[in-house]
């Protein structure tokens, strides 16, 4: 209740069964942390608190209260088997029965880090932290199961869906067999419903996509298609997809003059705090991003005529301190051949796009202003392009490395306009 843009959305679906029962699941400050209170503000509960009790008499809903502190379960056994949690592989490795309840803790830990992981500093002298949210991940899946037997619940709506003040509730659902969404909303009050364990799920979205494609595919002409993915690339170079944190400023003429060198091929990093820790989103082949950089500088086969390029996302510099410690580290290294441009340089980032041979992606969207410009994309990681199978997937390292030294032809692929549709559809 504390999200004044996630409120319409619980007013549109409760609209949708003025026929039946519905019920509104909502915390009593019981939960260890949310979103809106990640380190659990008691002014921000009552405030919470306050505009529940206001929608609740404006809204035709019976209020469950959460609860949670009169949910029993064995902490001793369960604190047992979390203290052999000693890194992050541990944690998203950590289920209770078949509930990834690490993969939910890390998302809301990193998150509060602004970090893709959480370093062996976190681990050594913030287990109080942990424990807490997974005992607190692990009450809010049996309360919910309890609920939704309880109250002969037959369909469920979560939002988001990849915390642990909110995923447990969908895998409630899951593991009784009852149909279950998750759901976001934007600043218009416009939402997303996704048939998946989270929002984010890989094998939602990629549905998602193949739905909306067929859904258009011969509602629309080529001519129209075309348009319309054209609006999107220039909308995206300029920013206003989102209007907040978006960095386009003309390079300096020193860094100008080195891009003009040939045989560029640039890797440009994410800053998807909200991917981290979970496998469906995992690379094959790297632990992350940066292990993916310090591995192609270092790789002794790499083709000396190549000028490496890397360039970190604007928004990292927004990172938190664990994230930033990585990216400094790489930053020191000093080779031949090697340009590194930082979150922070006032560079343009389309710039370096078009003077690269080809680019290397993790989940970064600028696969789809490469493709526009007929650049070749290996993407290293699972990535909203992969439905429209435009970017060359290495299956192995090897197989990266003689990507990157031997010539790519740009594919092409008539799904490309995928995720402009699906974009189109959120705005």
């Amino acid at each position: 209740m504390l999200w004044k843009n996630q409120i319409p959305t619980i007013f549109e679906l409760a609209s949708r069964f003025k026929n039946h029962k519905v019920y509104l699941l909502t915390c009593d400050a019981s939960l260890n942390s949310c979103p809106a209170n990640a380190y659990k503000k008691l002014y921000l509960c009552l405030n919470c608190k306050n505009s529940k009790d206001d929608y609740l008499k404006k809204l035709n809903v019976e209020n469950i209260s959460l609860k949670l502190n009169d949910i029993k379960i064995d902490e001793k056994k369960i604190l047992s088997q979390i203290k052999y949690i000693k890194n992050f592989d541990d944690l998203t490795s950590f289920y209770y029965k078949n509930v990834p309840i690490g993969e939910l803790v890390s998302s809301q830990l990193c998150d509060n880090q602004q970090s893709h992981e959480l370093d062996s500093d976190f681990f050594a002298n913030k287990k109080d932290i942990l424990n807490a949210e997974i005992l607190s991940a692990i009450k809010l899946y049996l309360r919910s199961k309890n609920i939704i037997e309880e109250k002969k619940i037959e369909k469920v709506y979560v939002w988001n869906g990849r915390r642990p003040s909110d995923g447990p509730v969908c895998y409630a659902a899951k593991n009784l067999k009852i149909p279950f969404k998750s759901y976001i909303s934007n600043e218009l009050g416009r939402y997303l419903l996704v048939r998946g364990e989270k929002v984010h799920s890989y094998t939602e979205t990629m549905k998602e996509y193949d739905k909306t494609y067929k859904y258009y595919k011969n509602k629309i002409s080529d001519k129209e298609k075309k348009e319309i993915f054209e609006e999107y690339i220039n909308l995206k170079r300029t920013g206003n997809l989102k209007k907040e944190d978006f960095l386009h400023q003309d390079f300096t003429p020193n860094f100008k003059e080195k891009i003009r060198k040939k045989n560029l091929v640039t890797f440009f990093t994410s800053s998807g705090f909200e991917f981290s820790g979970f496998k469906d989103w995992k690379s094959p082949i790297y632990s992350d991003q940066y292990d993916a950089i310090k591995k192609i500088i270092f790789d002794p086969n790499l083709n000396k005529d190549i000028n490496l390029c890397i360039r970190y996302h604007p928004h990292l510099e927004k990172a938190g301190q664990i994230e930033k410690n990585r990216i400094q580290e790489i930053l020191k290294i000093k080779k031949k051949n090697l340009i590194q441009v930082s979150y922070n340089d006032k560079v343009d980032t389309y710039d370096i796009l078009e003077n690269s041979i080809k680019i290397l992606t993790w989940r970064s969207t600028i696969a789809y202003e490469a493709y526009s410009k007929k650049i070749p994309v290996i993407s290293l990681a699972p990535s909203y392009d992969d439905y429209a199978e435009f970017s060359y997937k290495p299956k192995n390292y090897d197989e990266v490395i003689s990507m990157i030294n031997n010539k790519l032809v740009p594919k092409v692929s008539e799904k490309i306009i995928n995720h402009a549709l699906v974009f189109k559809k959120k705005l």
